[in-house]
């Protein structure tokens, strides 16, 4: 099935991208770690039905990956794909067509109906589907479909920037009181442990937990944004407030991995990236501190906002 470089191919890209990095905001690296763990661990050959289609490949088919036949017409979901049909259409002449599949709904819906309406075209054409062919598919749909997660991208004229403002010190200190203000008790579900966790009780209402988080992000983003920034340290400045803004709305996307399973699996992506470049930002910040001699005592604001909590 062309689907499969879709998912297969993803899982590949998150697992890639989260090694090495850091959370921000998050203390317990080894559980985040875990989280992906559990993800990586996904079995894509698994087809639990057995009608021919993996169970990653029936979320994409929006069909049901506990019954073989999902529109009852006496033919496996498999049988049917391969044939050209629909899947969900128990009628006799159930052919795949452009008309029924335009892109609408969720993102993963979205990407379905594309890869629907392509296939069925390359099927009444008895066109060959080579390895080649389905790569070219995939690529053309997700193409197709801008994964839109509210990112807001904030520029230069949206910070506080003074030329005249050179109080190092004080900048670090301020940033690190909005970051101990806004910083998840010791108690509470890092963003990974909420997500493995509901992947293993398979209750969607778990992923409700990530609310909160997304909310304390916005929170931080919005006390940096009214801080004076040192001109020097702008540009990083920038960067970490635009990571954070990636980190908050991949969130708000995996909040949605249940019933939007393929936007989840998309705001896992950029959510590691996202981090990596909030790690990138203070750790550039760190060494400007670092090489010109300003130094804060363990527990100071200042420390925390470059040294964590």
């Amino acid at each position: 099935m062309f689907t499969a470089v879709v998912v297969v191919g993803l899982c590949v890209f998150i697992i890639i991208n989260r090694n090495g990095r850091e959370e921000v905001f998050e203390k317990n690296v080894v559980q985040q770690d875990a989280g992906i763990s559990v993800l990586s661990k996904i079995d894509p050959q698994q087809d639990s039905d057995n009608d021919g289609l993996k169970d990653w490949q029936e979320a994409l088919w929006q069909t049901d990956r506990f019954n073989a036949d999902s529109d009852g017409d006496g033919t496996i979901d498999g049988q049917e794909v391969e044939l050209g049909r629909d899947p969900l259409n128990g009628e006799l002449d159930d052919a795949l067509s452009l008309k029924n599949y335009q892109p609408t709904g969720s993102f993963t819906e979205q990407v379905s109906q594309n890869l629907y309406g392509q296939y069925s075209i390359l099927k009444q054409e008895n066109v060959d589907i080579s390895q080649e062919t389905q790569r070219a598919l995939v690529e053309s749909s997700l193409l197709n479909n801008n994964l839109s997660l509210g990112i807001t991208i904030y520029t230069y004229n949206d910070l506080e920037i003074d030329p005249q403002y050179t109080n190092h010190r004080e900048y670090a200190d301020k940033m690190g009181l909005v970051l101990v203000s806004t910083s998840p008790k010791a108690s509470e579900s890092s963003v990974m442990e909420i997500v493995q966790k509901s992947m293993v009780d398979g209750k969607p209402e778990t992923l409700l937990q990530l609310a909160p988080i997304e909310r304390r992000y916005a929170k931080f983003i919005a006390g940096a944004l009214e801080i004076k920034v040192p001109i020097i340290l702008a540009e990083n400045h920038l960067l970490f407030i635009n990571s954070l803004e990636s980190t908050r709305a991949s969130i708000a996307g995996l909040a949605e991995a249940a019933t939007d399973p393929l936007k989840g699996m998309l705001s896992l992506s950029v959510y590691n990236n996202a981090v990596g470049s909030s790690v990138a930002a203070i750790t550039n910040i760190s060494s400007f501190y670092e090489q010109n001699g300003i130094t804060f005592e363990q527990g100071e604001a200042g420390y925390i906002f470059l040294y964590g909590l």
